[in-house]
């Protein structure tokens, strides 16, 4: 069986972004039956505890091996957005010089992304002989030009070799516009302005359009089928409480090494969902019985340690 091929690039020098990486990761995983390979491009900050996280997911699923690539930008030329953004977006424009010669074709990901189907059948699409797949970017583009949002990308490794210096030619358009709005996304969008296939929606659906078409989407059942795409900045869902659909990641999360308990989950989402209300509502790991059995527990734990601390 053909092996699924998965590219998503990681800058983490606070230590905290890797686990929205793997949450991506295990929402793939979870969804889909073939054998996979990660990709992770990733940069000197990574420490070694997110390392064994990413390697981690090997034992823990049968149909998985994850490979790591050392990559660093040196950039010596001022891009505007690229604080907001953040440098490791750029790092994805490795992936066709890093990758083994073997591997022929790949599908990237963005790291605030939730598969929430079998992602053979984005693998699977046909490309009409095109260098590249990707969904339209309803908010940046034109009525009448086709705009990708890169967030999502099926790629032909193979044409992409014989037909550009990828690396190059991306930075080459990056030093021409330094100014460029959305950084490697404008600049992959002028390389492939005619070697672009068009995807179906539903591979990269922006989670804000589910507030916006909420009769499309009422249901947990309707939210199966598509890639789900967090990419607005200020609606992350490990940031603020923004979405019902949030709770895709949150579910997500509770699989990964990083919410697997309990305690290590509450002390994630309690951060963004204050309330303890909405967390049993929405019953994502436990029931209300399990909630207060932990919540008397670590009460008890915290009076232990103030009385060890009267006692010295």
């Amino acid at each position: 069986m053909e092996k699924i091929n998965i590219v998503l690039a990681i800058h983490d020098k606070t230590g905290q972004y890797t686990q929205h990486a793997v949450v991506t990761m295990i929402s793939v995983i979870e969804n889909t039956k073939s054998s996979i390979v990660f990709h992770i491009l990733k940069d000197k900050y990574m420490n070694k505890k997110n390392v064994e996280q990413l390697i981690g997911l090997e034992e823990k699923y049968c149909n998985v091996s994850v490979e790591l690539y050392d990559v660093e930008i040196d950039i010596k030329m001022e891009l505007r957005n690229i604080k907001q953004f953040s440098i490791g977006t750029l790092y994805r424009l490795y992936m066709v010089d890093v990758l083994p010669i073997y591997v022929n074709k790949v599908i990237y990901l963005d790291s605030d992304i939730i598969c929430n189907l079998d992602i053979i059948s984005l693998w699977q699409q046909e490309m009409n002989g095109k260098s590249l797949a990707a969904v339209a970017d309803q908010k940046v583009g034109e009525k009448d030009a086709f705009y990708f949002n890169a967030g999502v990308l099926l790629l032909n490794l193979k044409k992409i070799r014989d037909k550009y210096n990828f690396y190059v030619d991306n930075m080459n358009f990056l030093r021409r516009n330094p100014n460029a709005e959305f950084l490697d996304q404008d600049s992959l969008n002028y390389l492939f302005k005619h070697d672009v296939y068009r995807l179906e929606e539903k591979y990269n659906m922006p989670a804000r359009y589910l507030m916006k078409k909420v009769n499309d989407f009422n249901n947990e059942e309707s939210w199966k089928g598509c890639i789900w795409h967090f990419n607005n900045p200020r609606e992350k869902p490990w940031d603020v409480k923004k979405n019902k659909i949030d709770k895709l990641y949150w579910y997500y999360y509770s699989l990964s090494n990083y919410g697997n308990t309990f305690e290590k989950f509450y002390d994630s989402y309690s951060l963004v969902n204050p309330s303890v209300e909405d967390m049993l509502k929405n019953g994502i790991v436990v029931s209300k019985r399990d909630f207060f059995r932990f919540m008397i527990d670590r009460f008890i734990r915290e009076v232990e340690k103030c009385f060890r601390r009267i006692c010295k």
